[in-house]
Formats: C-alpha cells, structure tokens, sequence
C-alpha cells in the first residue's frame, strides 16, 4: 500500500522524473486513475507528487486511528534515521513549493485504497509547518499551503 500525495496549483509545476540513481521528490501528471482528484481541488493544475522513494511513502505521514486521532508513535531504535530521512523528503518538497509564483498551493494525501473519497481533515499550513521535525501528513487530510 502506497502513500500518494497530489498538489493543486495554478500554474502547472515542473514535472520531473524520479531517478533511482539520483532519487528526488518528482512531479507528474496525473495517471488516468488519478483523475478522480480533480474533483477535491479549487485549484486548476493537480499533480502527483513522488518522494525520494519514487511514490510518496517516503513523504512522512499517518493514518488515523478508531477514535479520529493521528497518533504518531516514534521507535526509539530507528528514530534518529526516520527523522532524518523525513526532514530530508520535507526540505525537497518546501524547496519545489517556494519557487512557485503563488500565494497559497493545495495538497492532498491518501494512502492507496482511499481515493476518491472525501478528505478527512482540513488545514491551513506554511511551508514552516511542513519543515518542523515531527510533521506528519496526515491521512485523507486537505491542505492549504501559504507560501509567503
């Protein structure tokens, strides 16, 4: 099961191929079975965006729970390597993002299974809060990205 995080824009964002021998985040257009996402946008240009591992599960995020939370568990043996990693996939991401000309981006992200359905979650966030340490995004959950 894969992670999958679409972007919604008002000018189409470089695409850009992952390369396993120089793995980036990467843009592309939407596959025919995304199409469903143009429905969750205001936004006119919707894109997929791939992590470092090619889809987006190396983007970190977390799924909610029975009683509606996004609980986030650390393992205190892999930790430092997850944080790590999860800043560097970040960091890329608020990279592309603050290139753009735009005031505000839209993501969305779900995990492979749940598409098409309506988000779980609605916020409005800054690149800042998608570079803190312990960022997650969360499962079915709708952002609005101010960029500046």
């Amino acid at each position: 099961m894969c992670f999958h995080l679409y972007a919604g824009t008002s000018k189409p964002l470089p695409r850009s191929k992952w390369d396993m021998n120089d793995p980036h985040v990467n843009v592309d257009d939407l596959a025919e079975s995304d199409l469903w996402a143009q429905s969750i946008f205001s936004k006119p240009e919707i894109q997929y965006i791939g992590s470092t591992t090619s889809c987006g599960c190396g983007f970190p995020s977390v799924m909610q729970d029975r009683a509606g939370d996004w609980p986030y568990w650390l393992d205190p043996v892999g930790d430092a390597e997850e944080i790590a990693s999860n800043k560097q996939e970040c960091e890329e991401i608020c990279q592309l993002f603050s290139q753009l000309d735009e005031d505000e981006i839209e993501l969305y992200g779900v995990w492979a299974g749940n598409e098409g359905k309506e988000p779980l979650n609605r916020e409005v966030i800054t690149l800042d809060d998608i570079r803190r340490e312990y960022f997650r995004f969360k499962e079915g959950g709708f952002y609005r990205v101010k960029l500046h």
